[in-house]
């Protein structure tokens, strides 16, 4: 079952480029359905995993930020504020600084 999603498209996105859009976010839906399974390995895994998202991203919101650090038991989760989509290019000392830390 793939269900119904609208995807907004961003306002600044020139009109030749809505297509190419439309397109990768159409394959993008389709294989997040074909790796449902993986969420039962997902909860499973035990190695350690950052989830560092950008505090201001409209797209990968917070609330995504929230259901992608829950799959994993051992998540970290860091929202970086005055960061956006790009959130490595926005604050790439802080993005470094958070994967590489240990968290206990």
């Amino acid at each position: 079952n793939t269900g119904t999603y609208t995807l907004p498209l961003p306002d600044a996105l020139p009109f030749c480029m809505r297509p190419a859009f439309l397109d990768l976010a159409g394959r993008l839906v389709d294989e997040i359905f074909a790796r449902a399974d993986d969420e039962a390995r997902a909860s499973e895994f035990a190695r350690p995993v950052r989830v560092v998202f950008g505090a201001d991203d409209p797209y990968l919101n917070l609330e995504v930020a929230g259901a992608f650090a829950s799959r994993f038991p051992t998540a970290v989760r860091t929202d970086i504020a005055e960061a956006s989509h790009y959130v490595q290019m926005d604050q790439p000392k802080r993005v470094a600084s958070e994967i590489l830390a240990t968290h206990v």
